[in-house]
Parts: C-alpha cells; sequence; structure tokens
C-alpha cells in the first residue's frame, strides 16, 4: 500500500466517523423535536402530550447532540492534522515492531518505536494505532525501518511512515514502555 493508498484510506475512515456523528447529532435533533413539538416527528396527535414537555426526551437529545457534535469535530480534526503533520515535518528515522493485543472485545495494534541501529532494542515509544490497513498482521513482531514524523506541539509520533503503508497514531498520550529497574542488593 502507498502513501497515496494511506492517505485515501485515513480520508475514508474520516468520512464514514463524521457520518456515524452527524447521524448521532440528527438523532439527537430528533430527541429535541420531540420534546418541543412532537407533531413534527410524525407522533400522531393522541400521542403527543406522551412526549411534549417529557424531560427525558431533552436531556437525551442534548446528550446526543453533544456527544455527536464531539465525535464530528474529532473526525474532521485528527485526520487533517495527521496529514498536516506528514506534508510539513521533518521524518526521523526509527525502527518499528508492531504488536498486537487481543482479547474478546476488540483487538488493537501498537507500534513500538526505538531508534535504529541500536543494540538496546527497548523501545522509546509505544503508540496505539488508529484505523491500521488489512494484512497489517504479516508486519507483526518484525524489525522494520520506518519514517516517524512528531507532532510539532507534543513531540510525540503521529505518523509512521514503512515502505508500504503509513500507519496513524491514535489521539491521546502515547506511552513511553517502562525500563525495568536494576535491582542493586
Amino acid at each position: 500500500m502507498t502513501r497515496e493508498v494511506s492517505i485515501a484510506r485515513l480520508k475514508r475512515h474520516a468520512l464514514l466517523a463524521g457520518t456515524a456523528s452527524a447521524l448521532v447529532m440528527a438523532l439527537g435533533a430528533v430527541f429535541v423535536v420531540l420534546f418541543l413539538r412532537p407533531g413534527l416527528a410524525g407522533v400522531p396527535a393522541p400521542l403527543a402530550d406522551d412526549y411534549r414537555g417529557n424531560l427525558l426526551w431533552l436531556a437525551l437529545g442534548l446528550i446526543f447532540l453533544l456527544m455527536g457534535a464531539a465525535a464530528l469535530f474529532i473526525a474532521l480534526f485528527r485526520p487533517g492534522r495527521l496529514l498536516r503533520i506528514l506534508r510539513t515535518q521533518p521524518a526521523r528515522p526509527m525502527t518499528l515492531r508492531l504488536h498486537v493485543e487481543d482479547d474478546s472485545s476488540s483487538t488493537q495494534y501498537y507500534a513500538n518505536l526505538s531508534e535504529p541501529g541500536q543494540r538496546d532494542t527497548s523501545p522509546i515509544w509505544r503508540i496505539a494505532l488508529w484505523a491500521p490497513p488489512r494484512g497489517i498482521r504479516v508486519l507483526l513482531r518484525r524489525d522494520l525501518p520506518a519514517a516517524v514524523y512528531l507532532d510539532p506541539s507534543t513531540g510525540v509520533p503521529a505518523v509512521i511512515e514503512t515502505a508500504d503503508t503509513c500507519l496513524w497514531a491514535m489521539s491521546g498520550n502515547p506511552r513511553r514502555p517502562s525500563r525495568p529497574r536494576e535491582h542493586h542488593p
């Protein structure tokens, strides 16, 4: 997968997340309409009094509107920021090793990044990946050369480019893996 394909895939994921967020906001708007004027939402007149003025509909509507707006902001802001970082920041060479954590409810991919050419392969960064590409499992547990683009405002890896693809860091705080403590008798 080339850089262009990776970028197109990121944009597609952002569009899907934005659409889902907009649908959550639309549902919130319907709930607010049920609180104010249930007839506009298609509620028959005999049942309208059961909806009008019911604070449950207002509370649900406001919650869905706020959650949808926050998710829409993130869905539009984060991919744009990642692309800006890829376009404007210099790449830093590092060694990448991918890991996966599977459990019954989810699968999460992590990029462990370390300095290239070091004998000590302890990772400097452990980055959770957003929207990893299909077929990523073939890259697991192998040391790969990578170009890492750091977020200029935080100094944290945001984009990891390999020969085959771009990997996108999830927002939030990446972890610096803890080093084992030395025992001194």
